[in-house]
């Protein structure tokens, strides 16, 4: 059975590379990149079955990367990671039709149960 790919966006060096740590070691394959525009560039690369999302990119907010899911990574799910309390910004990322939303600090419980459900 091939791996699932999984495509992580955060800018912080560290989270990338726990999530990468985390979601290697449960046999997935993992991209790590800090920014919207490197996003786009894996996205129009190959296809992701998930996409870890973080919601501050170093100034950009996140969710703009979703109209560049289309139409390769069309089924792609989205979970959003956020340190953001805010509920307006939660309020949006609800809008825009992604259901899993995981607030840091998380735990690799939490990372990995977000990719079952």
């Amino acid at each position: 059975m091939k791996a699932r790919k999984i495509l992580v966006v955060d800018d912080e060096e560290d989270i990338g590379t726990l999530m990468k740590m985390i979601l290697k070691s449960a046999g997935f394959e993992v991209v790590h990149v800090s920014s919207i525009d490197q996003a786009k560039s894996a996205l129009k690369q190959e296809p992701f079955d998930t996409i870890f999302l973080d919601l501050n990119l170093n100034g950009q907010f996140g969710l703009y990367l979703l109209p560049y899911l289309e139409p390769k990574n069309s089924d792609a799910q989205v979970v959003v990671i956020t340190a953001q309390k805010d509920q307006s910004i939660l309020k949006e990322v609800r809008n825009s039709g992604i259901e899993t939303l995981i607030e840091k600090p998380f735990t690799k419980k939490e990372i990995l149960a977000a990719i079952e459900s």
